[in-house]
């Protein structure tokens, strides 16, 4: 069949030919390219076959296999607690730096001790205060209660405790010289009293003889034995004898109120040292409490002198360097990394990347310590995501999101590649996936939504 088509072939080719080239050369020339064309088209055909189906095999490949869609952003690695920001209250002057940046530490331990001897002396000098003060309150409260003085023995306060018994003494022979003037009252008084007291019992038997005599005088007088002249004259005895009681009973009870007005007068004299002893008593109490704050506020002082580490971890940047350097008031003086507490990375996502960004999304953490092509990532979960943007100090408007990693480490953990605070990473987030052959499509889509709107 092949041969019958190339001899049509030739032979229309012979017609084409005639009167143009009548030589056999050429003739032979045109039959022996028809023939090497014409060799094998099986050969051909299965090409064409096996090219068409690697083509829709590609096809069928771009249109299955997925591609992850990736937001980039940088950041860094930072402990689940924070840095720890080490800061002084008060300030003062360095007296000597204990540690050193990347030293380890543990909870409590020293670091900077500051310059104490101001606080020393404002403390020594709350302590006598506070201590003079409770020597004037124990005196006080021992003249309010009439006993003894009494205060407490301390070698360091002998001078203070001799003046403070020396004050108790006049204090106390003052209240009792101006009780004794009311006393000597009251004795007199009294013996007053008692005199009239004996005077009233001798006027009563006199009267009550005198009394017995005169009735008998009057009923002789009726009788008529005795004359009325010497009737009249017992009689005004008798009536003698009843002034001089009535008499008496009046001096009695002018002393015994004279006697109830000193013993109130005592009272009073009592009570009113008393109240101004507790008066004193209560600003000293007052005083005291003052004072007593106030040591306690230097003793913390003096014990913040020494500063020491909040939690166990690693030093690092240290501000202060030796001994005369000046801390100001709650400056940082150094800082420390927590040890044991799980790491994750704070990343900043450009703002045109953010609206395909969300929690929960799984992400690839390379440290950039440690060779990605090499030892991999830390796979990671973004943890959540800032809900606005800030502007960084080049420009760049940018969202912080935090990841959380799966490890700390990079690599299998016995290899030793430990993921720590303050490394940079570059985190690629996959926030979706495409087939092959739409990545490899969207350049033809681009030119088709552009295509025919040139103006």
């Amino acid at each position: 069949m092949a041969n019958a088509i190339l001899d049509r072939v030739t032979g229309l080719i012979d017609g084409f030919t005639i009167g143009r080239a009548d030589d056999d050369d050429t003739r032979a020339i045109v039959r022996s390219t028809l023939l090497e064309e014409a060799r094998d088209p099986f050969a051909a055909r299965l090409t064409i076959r096996l090219a068409g189906l690697l083509v829709l095999c590609f096809v069928v490949w771009a249109m299955l296999t997925p591609l992850y869609e990736l937001t980039t952003a940088t950041g860094t690695i930072l402990p689940e607690g924070f840095v720890q920001q080490v800061q002084h209250l008060e300030g003062g002057t360095v007296k000597r730096v204990m540690v050193d940046d990347d030293q380890k530490v543990k909870a409590g331990d020293p670091l900077v001790e500051l310059d104490d001897l101001a606080i020393r002396a404002e403390l020594t000098k709350a302590e006598s205060k506070l201590a003079s003060l409770d020597l004037t309150a124990e005196r006080l409260a021992a003249f309010v209660e009439e006993r003894d003085v009494g205060l407490k023995s301390d070698s360091d306060l002998t001078g203070i405790r001799g003046s403070q018994e020396a004050a108790g003494r006049t204090q106390s022979n003052l209240r009792d010289a101006q009780l004794a003037v009311v006393q000597a009252e009251i004795d007199a008084r009294e013996s007053e009293i008692e005199g009239l007291l004996s005077q009233i019992e001798v006027t009563r038997e006199e009267q009550t003889l005198v009394t017995a005599r005169a009735e008998d005088y009057r009923a002789a007088a009726k009788r008529g034995a005795i004359s009325r002249r010497e009737a009249e004259a017992v009689w005004r005895d008798k009536l003698k004898v009843d002034g001089d009681m009535l008499r008496l009973k009046g001096q009695l009870n002018g002393a015994r109120a004279g006697l109830a007005e000193a013993r109130s007068r005592q009272m009073e004299v009592r009570a009113q040292l008393s109240t101004d002893a507790l008066e004193r008593l209560t600003s000293v109490e007052t005083d005291r409490a003052e004072a007593r704050e106030q040591v306690a506020q230097l003793r913390d002082r003096l014990k913040r002198t020494t500063i020491t580490a909040p939690v166990s971890g690693r030093i690092q940047a240290v501000a202060v360097r030796g001994p005369g350097a000046v801390v100001a008031p709650g400056e940082v003086v150094l800082q420390i990394v927590p040890d044991h507490e799980d790491v994750f990375a704070q990343v900043e996502i450009p703002a045109e990347s953010i609206g395909y960004v969300e929690p929960g999304m799984p992400a690839v953490v390379k440290v950039t310590t440690y060779d990605f092509a090499r030892f991999g990532g830390v796979d990671g979960v973004v943890d959540r995501v800032s809900p606005s943007n800030r502007v960084t100090e080049d420009g760049r408007q940018v969202f912080t999101a935090r990841i959380k990693l799966d490890s700390d480490y990079v690599g299998p953990t016995a290899a030793g590649r430990v993921v720590r605070p303050g490394m940079t990473v570059v985190a690629d987030i996959r926030t979706g996936e495409k087939s092959v052959l739409t990545f490899l499509l969207k350049p033809l889509r681009v030119l088709a939504d552009g295509a025919m709107t040139e103006r």
